[in-house]
């Protein structure tokens, strides 16, 4: 039975990239672009956060004081690169043939609204945000091509036909599939273990832009 190869890429839902120049600064972690944020109210960020826990299906806490005046919406999927190619049917039972299979991570990055005219206050909450975004790209390009040959392996042992369409092809490409499910629940799990350790070593971040913004 061949390993499967993951690899992650990267996307943005944001359109405009912000020079790193600005004043004040934005304390953006390495590598991590910056993205002009969606000036949203509070409570659509709110529906954002529902809406991914709902897609998800993890439990979280999502109400107005629960965040630092930002968010960051992140989004996996999955498909097998060469689909066709990468599996093989054989007396009746469908084998892998190795290859690569695509993470795609989508990341959008939210700002209250009140903080458009407040330059200040919005450099603080995409210091923070980007602190989010480089911990997802992380995950998803590190993290998951790492462990997810290791946790999922036996998932790629030949498969009868039933079980095949389900476990591996989905709606086509393997988006849909249980193997997308058992790879999203990896990393949501990873995704809200960091985002909470973030909150916690960064505890005053929330009052300090909320204090900013109803100066």
């Amino acid at each position: 039975m061949s390993i499967p190869h993951f690899f992650g890429v990267v996307r943005y839902s944001n359109q405009l990239l912000l020079p790193r120049g600005l004043y004040p600064p934005i304390d953006a972690p390495e590598d991590v672009p910056v993205w002009a944020p969606f000036m949203v109210s509070m409570a659509e960020m709110v529906t954002e956060a529902i809406d991914r826990r709902n897609r998800y299906g993890y439990a979280t806490r999502a109400s107005l004081d629960s965040f630092p005046s930002g968010y960051t919406r992140s989004d996996l999927t999955l498909r097998f690169v060469n689909f066709s190619r990468q599996w093989r049917s054989e007396a009746s039972r469908w084998h892998y043939q190795g290859g690569q299979i695509c993470l795609e991570l989508t990341l959008g990055v939210f700002a209250d609204e009140r903080a458009e005219d407040r330059p200040q206050c919005l450099s603080m909450i995409l210091t923070h945000e980007l602190k989010h975004v480089a911990d997802e790209i992380d995950i998803v390009t590190n993290w998951l091509p790492r462990r997810a040959p290791i946790e999922l392996r036996s998932r790629f042992a030949p498969l009868g036909q039933n079980a095949f369409e389900r476990a591996m092809r989905g709606r086509g490409d393997g988006r849909g599939s249980n193997l997308e499910r058992a790879v999203q629940g990896m990393w949501i799990e990873e995704s809200s273990r960091r985002a909470q350790a973030l909150h916690s070593q960064r505890p005053e971040d929330g009052a300090r832009i909320r204090d900013c913004i109803n100066a």
